[in-house]
């Protein structure tokens, strides 16, 4: 009688520990796919997921860090344009590599220091 106990609990516990590997298992591979889903749905050049790329984007620093340093790039090269209309044409020496730049020059052409 106690040999026929422990074979039926050798059973379950096999049972149980099977059971719980496979769903362990595949616990992970759902996690695993679900990643993958998203990192294809992020690097998609359709727009059909374009508010999780930005999501994606915006935690990783993607794009759209990119984006938000072009508009500022932008924003300096028109400043330095309405700057240059006031002051009117000038040449002068880069403070790096002294190669002479002009007003219309925004970074040097020679070394690429940004000169406003």
């Amino acid at each position: 009688m106690i040999q026929l106990a422990k074979a039926e609990q050798a059973v379950y516990s096999s049972t149980v520990s099977w059971v719980g590997t496979t769903i362990s298992i595949g616990i992970v591979a759902m996690i695993l796919l679900i990643f993958f889903m998203v990192i294809k749905m992020a690097t998609d050049d359709s727009e059909k997921h374009a508010e999780v790329r930005k999501y994606i984007e915006a935690l990783f620093g993607g794009q759209s860090s990119n984006a938000k340093e072009e508009e500022n790039e932008e924003a300096t090269r028109q400043a330095a344009e309405r700057l240059a209309k006031e002051i009117g044409p000038f040449e002068d020496a880069c403070p790096a590599c002294q190669t002479p730049v002009t007003h219309q020059n925004i970074d040097c052409p020679s070394c690429g220091l940004r000169l406003i």
